[in-house]
């Protein structure tokens, strides 16, 4: 029997470590085209959606190519490489199947629908999830509050009844500022971890159970 509690996931760097890739890709792109990204840029475009990271790098290396195009280039690049060499959180799948026979889940990313549609079925879990927003489905990407508020607004439910598992800054200053409840996932990928404070840190999803997020949420 599932609760009225709901648990909201990100995808990329939560889920699956897919945020090394987009960096990887987005310092290949940059430098075949004579630049050299600094560490600064990357830890602060970590966990923002493609389209929001591409026209915030050209403002400070150039390309001569319409941000789309760029966007387009390098989602080419990042889907082969995350099709051929996805890496999956430890315990995430097997986390998502346990919780879902007690929780409402949904999924909350700034990723393409195309690719978060790809990657869940490579995972069978799909069907865990009631709802899965993506980039496509938001006014405002995070850190915007918005992303958590719509998904919440689907469930009928308050940000009071939420837990959320998320990875990179943006994502977790989106769940904060939405008022719910956040477990941080993983290790900051660049840089130093500027993530803000959340009431739990967890390096992968192994031991989550049911269990576990219950007796969190009293």
């Amino acid at each position: 029997m599932k609760t009225d509690f709901l648990i909201l996931f990100d995808l990329d760097g939560t889920i699956v470590d897919t945020e090394r890739i987009a960096v990887a890709t987005l310092v290949s792109y940059f430098l075949r085209h004579g630049h050299t990204l600094a560490v600064s840029d990357l830890t602060y475009l970590v966990g923002r959606p493609w389209a929001d990271a591409v026209y915030f790098l050209v403002e400070r290396y150039p390309i001569p190519l319409p941000p789309p195009e760029i966007e387009n280039q390098m989602l080419v690049e990042y889907r082969a490489n995350f099709t051929q060499h996805l890496h999956v959180i430890p315990g995430s799948v097997d986390a998502i199947k346990n919780l879902a026979k007690t929780f409402p889940l949904g999924l909350v990313s700034g990723s393409r629908r195309q690719d978060i549609e790809t990657i869940l079925a490579m995972l069978k879990v799909r069907d865990r999830f009631q709802h899965v927003l993506g980039y496509e489905n938001y006014a405002e990407g995070k850190p915007s509050p918005v992303p958590y508020l719509d998904a919440i607004k689907l469930f009928g439910t308050t940000p009071a009844k939420t837990l959320v598992f998320e990875d990179s800054a943006a994502g977790i200053r989106s769940a904060l500022d939405a008022g719910t409840t956040v477990v941080t996932v993983g290790e900051a990928i660049t840089g130093a971890d500027t993530r803000p404070p959340t009431p739990w840190y967890l390096p992968d999803f192994l031991g989550v159970t049911s269990a576990w997020v219950t007796e969190r949420l009293k």
